[in-house]
């Protein structure tokens, strides 16, 4: 009986577990495509800037 009880309390564990690490990994697959969300909004922000700097410097003189 101790040993049935034994394992059906480690079937818990494993099964709490695997759906925390489910979790885990949905929350780092959406923290991975907010990154690159970040990195292409970055990316477009440095090319408008060198745009204006681009226009800004033909009206030096």
């Amino acid at each position: 009986m101790q040993i049935a009880a034994s394992l059906d309390q480690l079937e818990g564990i494993a099964a709490a577990s695997a759906g925390n690490a489910q979790r885990v990994a949905a929350a780092s697959e959406e923290q991975l495509a907010s990154m690159q969300e970040v990195a292409s909004s970055s990316e477009q922000l440095r090319n408008l800037a060198t745009t204006l700097n681009e226009t800004f410097g033909r009206f030096k003189t």
